[in-house]
């Protein structure tokens, strides 16, 4: 048995010891269901991958002007063009422009991780306050996250995701 399914077990039997009598205390929920039903969700995924797509092109731009600088550099080596330290120098810069062309797609990760929080997190926050809404009007003193994979089993009647989602319509 893995240590995955050994961990499960042991998650799942200590939550009904806990829970023991108290089943109706305990709902779950699909956050990932929730969060796609969102409006939200699909006008701040467009606006990300509006943001990406500025950045690739800028990314790219840079890359091909690069290559043609390295492709024009090495065919003047290749005849002969350079001196020795021209070479050197040619080299220094080149190595220079890669460099900064790492350290441009090090900031646009960073830069569209960044956009992704500051866009989404306002809809976990809506979808997080929906679900405690749904928990506490229908007596749940618990919620547990299926999408998270920590629900092995449950009745229907337990689910709680379309009356969150029916809350934020």
């Amino acid at each position: 048995m893995n240590l995955y399914k050994k961990f499960a077990l042991t998650a799942l039997i200590v939550l009904f010891a806990t829970f023991q009598g108290a089943s109706q205390e305990v709902a779950y929920v699909n956050s990932l269901v929730v969060i796609n039903s969102m409006p939200e969700t699909k006008v701040a995924q467009q606006q990300l991958d509006q943001f990406r797509q500025v950045l690739n092109q800028e990314y790219d731009s840079k890359v091909n002007a690069f290559q043609t600088k390295l492709a024009q550099a090495q065919q003047k080596a290749s005849s002969g063009g350079y001196t020795v330290a021209q070479q050197k120098e040619v080299e220094a810069t080149l190595g220079k422009e890669e460099q900064q062309l790492r350290d441009l797609e090090t900031s646009s990760v960073k830069k569209i991780k960044d956009k992704e929080n500051s866009l989404y997190q306002p809809i976990y926050n809506k979808a997080n306050t929906a679900i405690a809404d749904v928990a506490k009007a229908s007596g749940f003193k618990i919620v547990l996250d299926s999408s998270a994979g920590i629900v092995l089993y449950a009745e229907a009647s337990t689910d709680i995701t379309q009356r969150v989602i029916d809350k934020l319509k």
